[in-house]
């Protein structure tokens, strides 16, 4: 905007010299004695001078109003910017977490019990998924799952010792009665136990086969385990942190039809406490998040500084990209 105002006066100061530069060229330019010629050099100068100065000023006028408008809309965008800010921060205040037995946190406590209720709801579903590839994948399960099923298999049909010696024909063994079952489901549940009844330790080893087995899943499966328990966390606290990622959507809208939005956006991050920063990825996992929304986290890089240790699945940074990439992916497609 400067170098058109700039531009222009330069053109201005042209077009008032030129006519100057043709007089005294075709002219003597010596400087004469004679009133009459002074009288017409004056008419000239005025003449051409006048209006070229009136111009130049109109210029001047209109770069001046140009700076202060400039200066009143970031004064406005820094006004709306900073009050989304503080409406933003009263937010996380009021959300509220109730414990079974009616315990009540608010704020950064709330949030992070928010993220460890929907690791507990990714345990539970981890369960899910490890007793699935028990059943439906024993040739191809991991040493860990490989000696805990084993280990149940020989228990319950007596074979000798419940070493971990043999891998392959082991494998082979507990693969082949899956297969010949009509209901692999309900074996692994006969070799295992029930959720209601299996021990802790059991269940520790589940869980612990289920992440390893969602980890190395590729985006689009893993993905959709997210956004199934997604839908089990949201039915439970939808009610309490929607219109908190609403508001975040909200914010992200405004910084984006702003002249700073890269400052704003890092500042608006450093708002955002590592617990939200969790929650916030979660949501963009889910069919609850939007086309837009997805584009503007990614676009403003707002999970840029998420504590892998904080998030319920694995540690790897691109892995995480790659699931939002998948999802965004996805959300265009079925646009």
């Amino acid at each position: 905007m400067k170098n058109k105002y700039t531009i222009s006066l330069l053109v201005g100061f042209l077009f008032a010299a030129m006519p100057l530069a043709l007089y005294f060229s075709n002219f003597d330019s010596k400087l004469s004695a004679s009133h009459s010629v002074w009288g017409e050099f004056g008419s000239l100068y005025g003449g051409v001078m006048g209006p070229a100065f009136a111009l130049l000023a109109f210029i001047g006028l209109l770069w001046n109003l140009d700076i202060t408008k400039r200066q009143f809309r970031n004064q406005s965008e820094d006004n709306t910017f900073f009050n989304l800010v503080n409406l933003h921060n009263n937010k996380v205040q009021m959300i509220e977490f109730e414990s079974i037995d009616g315990v009540k946190v608010t704020g950064f406590s709330a949030f992070k019990k928010y993220n460890e209720e929907f690791s507990r709801f990714y345990d539970t579903d981890s369960i899910r998924v490890s007793r699935i590839e028990l059943s439906e994948n024993t040739k191809n399960i991991t040493d860990n799952a490989g000696e805990f099923l084993w280990k149940k298999y020989s228990d319950l049909y007596h074979e000798e010792g419940h070493y971990w010696t043999d891998k392959e024909a082991n494998l082979s063994k507990m693969a082949s009665l899956f297969e010949n079952s009509d209901d692999a489901w309900e074996i692994q549940k006969g070799i295992i136990g029930t959720d209601d009844l299996i021990s802790n330790e059991d269940k520790k080893s589940l869980i612990s086969i289920g992440h390893v087995a969602i980890e190395d899943y590729p985006p689009e499966k893993r993905i959709e385990i997210i956004k199934r328990i997604n839908e089990y966390f949201y039915h439970d606290y939808g009610h309490m942190l929607g219109h908190y990622f609403r508001n975040i959507h909200y914010m992200l809208k405004i910084i984006d039809t702003t002249n700073k939005s890269i400052e704003y956006s890092k500042l608006f991050r450093a708002q955002l406490s590592r617990y939200e920063l969790a929650l916030i990825y979660y949501n963009s996992i889910s069919d609850n998040s939007s086309e837009e929304f997805i584009s503007l986290v990614i676009k403003y890089d707002l999970l840029n500084g998420v504590y892998w240790s904080d998030i319920c699945y694995f540690s790897d940074a691109d892995k995480r990209s790659l699931d939002l990439e998948c999802i965004l992916k996805q959300k265009l497609t079925s646009a």
